[in-house]
């Protein structure tokens, strides 16, 4: 433990900060976080399976969700240009709002320069979750699941049983009065679908190798290709997308469908213009 712990930076208990050489796993940042009782939160198993650099420069731009939707989780950023310059950003408090330039530098395959420091904001990580399954329609799971989404404490993980009467598992943290509170509104908003509740699928030992992130307009249609007898599990569920993740298997029958983030990548436009030279 003290090796691992080594390799890191300074991890800040107040803020929910820890600082990250860009070369380690993000699945080893996670485990530092977690002997604080902080998280990274939901994210699909690629992301812990990479570096940090490969998380924060890759398709999934180093986002988690916050209040329901995709936001950018490192809050500075070391990064060697082209030139051999150095660029770097500072953390600030979660309050201040507006564009960040260390948003330019994720997402983009290191095209601006090479990551090599990071800071990862981080969350308390909960205690005690509630699982809650439905049956009925792929229509109406994605229905459901799509209301869900779009509340300020959307589901931390979900799992889908394929076939005409399939069934769809929502996790939720209830560590707090509210948190309790949230998941009764997602019994309510089911027995207004007209849902049958139903026991929870059992674990299922399978490779998860396959993904694909799927905007939440396309959950009908993930939902309705995935055959009797197979499951997909969702990650980082947000109001804009959740990461599907499932068996190679699995993942033959299913569509990719890759959702883009244009609010990002429109800051990154505006961004990498103030570093071009003039």
């Amino acid at each position: 433990m003290e090796d691992m712990r080594s390799a890191f930076g300074n991890l800040d208990e107040t803020n929910m900060w820890l600082e990250v050489p860009a070369t380690v796993s993000v699945w080893q940042a996670e485990e530092r976080l977690r002997s604080r009782g902080l998280t990274l939160g939901s994210q699909p198993p690629s992301v812990l399976r990479g570096t940090v650099r490969e998380w924060l420069e890759g398709p999934y731009a180093g986002r988690w969700v916050e209040a329901g939707r995709l936001a950018p989780c490192v809050a500075a950023l070391k990064v060697i240009l082209d030139d051999g310059s150095v660029v770097r950003t500072f953390p600030v408090p979660r309050s201040a709002a507006g564009p960040s330039i260390t948003q330019v530098f994720v997402g983009n395959q290191g095209a601006l320069g090479e990551i090599t420091w990071a800071v990862l904001r981080a969350r308390r990580m909960c205690r005690r979750t509630a699982e809650i399954a439905c049956e009925g329609s792929p229509v109406e799971l994605a229905r459901w699941l799509k209301i869900e989404s779009r509340r300020i404490q959307p589901p931390i993980g979900a799992e889908i049983s394929g076939g005409e009467r399939a069934v769809l598992s929502l996790l939720f943290p209830t560590d707090t009065a509210w948190e309790r509170a949230r998941v009764e509104a997602a019994r309510a908003s089911a027995r207004e679908l007209g849902l049958s509740f139903t026991e929870t699928p059992g674990q299922l030992g399978t490779e998860r190798y396959w993904e694909s992130e799927v905007p939440s307009d396309a959950w009908e249609n993930l939902f309705a290709t995935i055959p009797e007898g197979h499951r997909v599990w969702l990650a980082r569920i947000a109001r804009e997308s959740a990461v599907a993740v499932c068996s190679e298997l699995t993942g033959r029958y299913l569509p990719v469908l890759v959702s883009a983030a244009p609010e990002l990548d429109a800051l990154g436009e505006r961004l990498a213009a103030l570093l071009r030279p003039h």
